[in-house]
């Protein structure tokens, strides 16, 4: 795998803040990396889990990540990012979402009913 250095303020110790600086580029081929640019590819649906990885701008940017529906909806609000699903997993996340949603409603009418 290649060594890729961004250069910007982060390679002399200052944070890398994707909302403070939107594009970077590489030192190695010029190549602009576009941080507004993220994915979301879930992978898996495991007792009730989400399995998904998330990349930002560059597939070699990407991390493997679980979390419950409520924390997974939530992320992909923050993050703002194209959603898509492997085919072998896709019923299963459109199941999961699903039943996470009707639980939601649930939870918020017994709540205004108190």
């Amino acid at each position: 795998m290649a060594d890729h250095r961004w250069s910007a303020a982060a390679e002399h110790g200052a944070p890398m803040r994707a909302d403070s600086i939107s594009k970077y580029e590489r030192e190695d081929d010029g190549a602009t990396l576009d941080l507004a640019r993220r994915y979301i590819r879930v992978v898996g649906v495991r007792c009730g889990f989400i399995e998904f990885e998330f990349t930002i701008a560059d597939p070699m940017l990407t991390i493997e990540l679980v979390m419950p529906p409520s924390a997974f909806d939530e992320f992909c609000r923050a993050q703002g990012a194209n959603i898509s699903a492997a085919d072998d997993v896709e019923q299963a996340f459109a199941r999961l979402r699903e039943r996470s949603a009707g639980q939601s409603k649930t939870a918020s009418t017994t709540t205004s009913k108190n």
